[in-house]
C-alpha cells in the first residue's frame, strides 16, 4: 500500500458533478456559486463576512493589503511597521508583509503545539511593533486566550493564517474569528479542498468591502457601499477604482466544489482525528518517535491536515534514516511546513536564531493523516530498522 500526504479521494464525486454543472452553466468566474459558498462558509465558522479568492496565499496577500492600504485612507499598518511572525512558517505568510513595506520579525515556536511562542514574541517587541501574523499549524488551534490577551495588552492588530486549519476551534469558536482577518486555503491537500482556492473572513464590514475590491482590480463592484462611491464621482461606475487591487478572483467551479465538500467535511475531519489518534498511539509505543500538537484539556478541537512527527534525541535512527525508511515503505513525508524559514536562501536577509524551529527542521517531518491504516504501516516500517 501507498500512503500519500493527501487523500486521492479528496474531491468527492458529488463535488466533481457540481463542477461539471457549473462549467455547463456558462457562468465561469465569480458569480452566484461563489456568493452562495461565501454565505455557507461564513455561517459555518461564525463570521459576519467571507470573501473567496483563488488561493490561500492570495487570502494572506489581501489580508495584509487591507491593513496597509484601506479605501478610507486610514491604514492600520504603515511602511516600516514591524509585524511578529512565527519562524515555523510558509513563504506566502511572510512575503505579503515585505511587499507591503512592512518588516517581519521572526519569533520562535512552542515545541509541543508548534505555535508562535508568546514568551519569545514578548522579547521581540519594539516601539515599531504593530501587528502579529499567527499560524494555526496543521489543524492545531493555538491558545487564543493567551494570544488575544497578548495582542490586546500590546495593541497589536492580529491576522490569523488558518490555511492549514479549517475546522479547528478554540473553546468552541472557529480559528480565524479572533483577529481582524482570518485566512483559509482550499488547496487540494487541505481540509476543505476546491482544487485551488482561498477565503478571507472578518467581522469588519469596511475590511470586507476592501477585500472584495482588492480581489478584483480595486474596483467598486461587489462592495456593499458601492452606491456611495458612485454617487460622489462622475466616473463611469462600471470601471470605478476605489482602492489598490489585484486579480485573484475565484472561479464558479471552485465554489461549486466547495459547497459540496462542506456537506461531508465533518465526517472527513473526524476520520483525520481518529487517524491522528492512531498515529500518536503508535509513536507512544515506539518511544523514540513523538507526534506533536497534542495538549490536554477540552478547549481545542483539532482538524488535522497532516501528522507532525519528531525523532527524539534518544532515537537510534536519524531523521534522514527514518524518512528514507518510510518513503521506501510507501509512506510519503514532508518537512513540517518549512522548518525555520529564515534558514532558506530566499530569507537570507532575515536569519534568526530560533532553536525550536531549528530543531523541528533538523528532526521533524510530517505524514498523511487521512488513512487510519497508516499507523500500523508506520510501526511495521520503522520497528525492524530501529531494533
Amino acid at each position: 500500500m501507498r500512503f500519500p500526504l493527501s487523500s486521492p479521494q479528496a474531491i468527492s464525486d458529488d463535488a466533481i458533478d457540481a463542477a461539471v454543472l457549473s462549467l455547463r452553466s456558462g457562468r465561469h468566474t465569480m458569480g452566484p456559486e461563489v456568493e452562495a459558498f461565501e454565505r455557507q462558509f461564513a455561517a459555518y465558522v461564525g463570521s459576519q463576512h467571507a470573501v473567496m479568492v483563488n488561493s490561500g496565499s492570495s487570502a494572506n496577500l489581501l489580508a495584509v493589503e487591507a491593513m496597509r492600504r484601506p479605501s478610507d485612507q486610514k491604514p492600520r499598518w504603515v511602511r516600516g511597521d514591524e509585524i511578529l511572525v512565527p519562524a515555523l512558517a510558509w513563504s506566502t505568510t511572510v512575503w505579503p508583509l515585505v511587499q507591503a513595506g512592512l518588516r517581519p520579525v521572526f519569533v520562535d515556536v512552542n515545541p509541543v503545539t508548534l505555535h508562535m511562542s508568546v514568551e519569545d514574541a514578548a522579547n521581540k517587541l519594539s516601539g515599531n511593533t504593530c501587528g502579529l501574523m499567527l499560524i494555526h499549524v496543521l489543524g492545531i488551534p493555538a491558545n487564543m486566550d493567551v494570544v488575544r490577551d497578548f495582542c490586546s495588552d500590546q495593541a497589536l492588530a492580529l491576522i490569523e493564517d488558518c490555511c492549514e486549519a479549517f475546522g479547528a476551534r478554540w473553546n468552541g469558536s472557529s480559528v480565524g474569528t479572533f483577529g481582524k482577518v482570518g485566512t483559509f486555503s482550499h488547496f487540494y491537500s487541505h481540509q476543505l479542498p476546491t482544487i485551488e482556492g482561498g477565503m478571507c473572513i472578518t467581522d469588519d464590514a469596511a475590511i470586507a468591502d476592501d477585500l472584495r475590491s482588492m480581489r478584483a482590480h480595486g474596483w467598486s463592484r461587489q462592495r456593499t457601499d458601492r452606491k456611495q462611491w458612485e454617487d460622489r464621482s462622475d466616473i463611469d461606475p462600471r470601471f470605478l477604482f476605489v482602492t489598490s487591487g489585484y486579480n485573484v478572483r475565484p472561479m464558479e467551479l471552485q465554489a461549486a466544489i466547495g459547497r459540496q465538500q462542506m456537506r461531508v467535511f465533518e465526517n472527513v475531519r473526524r476520520r483525520h482525528v481518529q487517524t491522528a489518534c492512531n498515529i500518536k498511539a503508535a509513536c507512544d509505543v515506539l518511544g523514540w518517535l513523538e507526534m506533536l500538537g497534542w495538549t490536554s484539556g477540552p478547549r481545542r478541537t483539532w482538524s488535522w491536515m497532516n501528522a507532525p512527527l519528531r525523532v527524539k534525541p534518544n532515537a537510534r535512527l536519524s531523521r534522514a534514516a527514518v524518512v528514507q525508511t518510510l518513503e521506501a515503505a510507501g509512506i510519503e513525508t514532508r518537512p513540517i511546513i518549512a522548518g525555520n524559514i529564515t534558514k532558506h536562501p530566499a530569507f537570507a536577509g532575515y536569519r534568526t536564531d530560533c532553536s525550536v524551529a531549528d530543531d523541528l527542521m533538523a528532526n521533524g517531518f510530517m505524514i498523511g493523516c487521512h488513512d487510519p491504516a497508516i499507523a500500523d504501516a508506520l510501526t511495521e516500517a520503522v520497528r525492524a530498522v530501529a531494533a
